[in-house]
Protein backbone atom coordinates (compact mmCIF):
# COMPACT_ATOMS: atom_id res chain seq x y z
CA UNK A 1 0.00 0.00 0.00
CA UNK A 2 1.33 3.42 -0.86
CA UNK A 3 1.27 6.48 1.32
CA UNK A 4 -1.31 8.02 -1.01
CA UNK A 5 -3.67 5.02 -0.60
CA UNK A 6 -3.41 5.20 3.18
CA UNK A 7 -4.08 8.92 3.10
CA UNK A 8 -7.11 8.45 0.87
CA UNK A 9 -8.45 5.69 3.10
CA UNK A 10 -7.92 7.79 6.22
CA UNK A 11 -9.67 10.77 4.63
CA UNK A 12 -12.61 8.63 3.59
CA UNK A 13 -12.90 7.19 7.11
CA UNK A 14 -12.70 10.66 8.65
CA UNK A 15 -15.37 11.96 6.27
CA UNK A 16 -17.64 9.00 7.08
CA UNK A 17 -17.25 9.58 10.82
CA UNK A 18 -17.95 13.31 10.53
CA UNK A 19 -21.00 12.63 8.37
CA UNK A 20 -22.27 10.17 10.94
CA UNK A 21 -21.87 12.70 13.75
CA UNK A 22 -23.64 15.42 11.79
CA UNK A 23 -26.41 13.03 10.83
CA UNK A 24 -26.90 11.99 14.47
CA UNK A 25 -26.93 15.63 15.58
CA UNK A 26 -29.46 16.48 12.86
CA UNK A 27 -31.66 13.59 14.00
CA UNK A 28 -31.51 14.79 17.61
CA UNK A 29 -32.41 18.35 16.54
CA UNK A 30 -35.38 17.03 14.54
CA UNK A 31 -36.55 14.95 17.52
CA UNK A 32 -36.33 18.00 19.79
CA UNK A 33 -38.28 20.07 17.26
CA UNK A 34 -41.00 17.41 17.24
CA UNK A 35 -41.14 17.44 21.05
CA UNK A 36 -41.54 21.22 20.95
CA UNK A 37 -44.30 20.96 18.37
CA UNK A 38 -46.30 18.33 20.29
CA UNK A 39 -45.87 20.33 23.49
CA UNK A 40 -47.15 23.51 21.84
CA UNK A 41 -50.13 21.54 20.52
CA UNK A 42 -50.93 20.33 24.02
CA UNK A 43 -50.74 23.89 25.33
CA UNK A 44 -53.30 25.06 22.74
CA UNK A 45 -55.62 22.13 23.46
CA UNK A 46 -55.51 22.70 27.23
CA UNK A 47 -56.24 26.38 26.73
CA UNK A 48 -59.14 25.61 24.39
CA UNK A 49 -60.58 23.03 26.78
CA UNK A 50 -60.40 25.19 29.88
CA UNK A 51 -62.04 28.00 27.89
CA UNK A 52 -64.85 25.63 26.93
CA UNK A 53 -64.10 25.92 23.21
CA UNK A 54 -63.58 22.19 22.63
CA UNK A 55 -65.38 19.23 24.22
CA UNK A 56 -63.81 17.00 26.84
CA UNK A 57 -63.77 13.94 24.59
CA UNK A 58 -61.74 15.69 21.90
CA UNK A 59 -59.34 17.39 24.30
CA UNK A 60 -58.72 14.23 26.31
CA UNK A 61 -57.88 12.20 23.20
CA UNK A 62 -55.77 14.98 21.70
CA UNK A 63 -53.76 15.51 24.89
CA UNK A 64 -53.24 11.75 25.23
CA UNK A 65 -51.88 11.72 21.68
CA UNK A 66 -49.50 14.56 22.53
CA UNK A 67 -48.35 12.68 25.64
CA UNK A 68 -47.80 9.46 23.68
CA UNK A 69 -45.82 11.22 20.96
CA UNK A 70 -43.65 13.13 23.43
CA UNK A 71 -42.97 9.95 25.41
CA UNK A 72 -41.94 8.15 22.23
CA UNK A 73 -39.68 11.02 21.18
CA UNK A 74 -38.06 11.29 24.62
CA UNK A 75 -37.41 7.54 24.48
CA UNK A 76 -35.73 8.04 21.09
CA UNK A 77 -33.35 10.52 22.71
CA UNK A 78 -32.54 8.05 25.47
CA UNK A 79 -29.72 9.26 27.69
CA UNK A 80 -29.35 12.27 25.40
CA UNK A 81 -32.59 13.79 26.73
CA UNK A 82 -31.90 16.74 29.00
CA UNK A 83 -33.70 17.21 32.30
CA UNK A 84 -35.68 20.04 30.68
CA UNK A 85 -36.95 17.62 28.04
CA UNK A 86 -37.82 15.00 30.65
CA UNK A 87 -39.85 17.47 32.73
CA UNK A 88 -42.32 17.90 29.87
CA UNK A 89 -43.85 14.45 30.37
CA UNK A 90 -45.16 15.01 33.92
CA UNK A 91 -46.22 18.53 32.96
CA UNK A 92 -48.33 17.12 30.14
CA UNK A 93 -50.06 14.84 32.65
CA UNK A 94 -50.74 17.82 34.90
CA UNK A 95 -52.10 19.68 31.89
CA UNK A 96 -54.41 16.79 31.02
CA UNK A 97 -55.71 16.70 34.59
CA UNK A 98 -56.30 20.46 34.69
CA UNK A 99 -58.07 20.39 31.32
CA UNK A 100 -60.30 17.48 32.36
CA UNK A 101 -61.36 19.43 35.47
CA UNK A 102 -61.58 22.69 33.52
CA UNK A 103 -59.39 24.13 36.26
CA UNK A 104 -58.31 27.35 34.58
CA UNK A 105 -55.81 28.53 37.23
CA UNK A 106 -54.06 25.14 37.31
CA UNK A 107 -54.09 24.95 33.51
CA UNK A 108 -52.56 28.41 33.22
CA UNK A 109 -49.75 27.46 35.64
CA UNK A 110 -49.00 24.25 33.74
CA UNK A 111 -49.16 25.91 30.33
CA UNK A 112 -46.73 28.56 31.56
CA UNK A 113 -44.39 25.81 32.83
CA UNK A 114 -44.62 24.07 29.44
CA UNK A 115 -43.83 27.34 27.64
CA UNK A 116 -40.85 27.86 29.91
CA UNK A 117 -39.63 24.31 29.20
CA UNK A 118 -39.99 24.92 25.44
CA UNK A 119 -38.03 28.16 25.78
CA UNK A 120 -35.24 26.35 27.66
CA UNK A 121 -35.10 23.55 25.08
CA UNK A 122 -34.86 26.11 22.28
CA UNK A 123 -32.03 27.80 24.18
CA UNK A 124 -30.25 24.46 24.64
CA UNK A 125 -30.63 23.73 20.93
CA UNK A 126 -29.05 27.02 19.88
CA UNK A 127 -26.15 26.51 22.28
CA UNK A 128 -25.44 23.01 20.94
Amino acid sequence: MTHRTISSSAMFLLFALLSSCTSEQDKQQKTLQNILSWTASAEMIVDARTSGVVPDTYSRLAIERCQDEVTSLVNELGDGASETVRVIQPLLQEAADAAAKRDRPAAERVVEALRHARFEINREMTEA
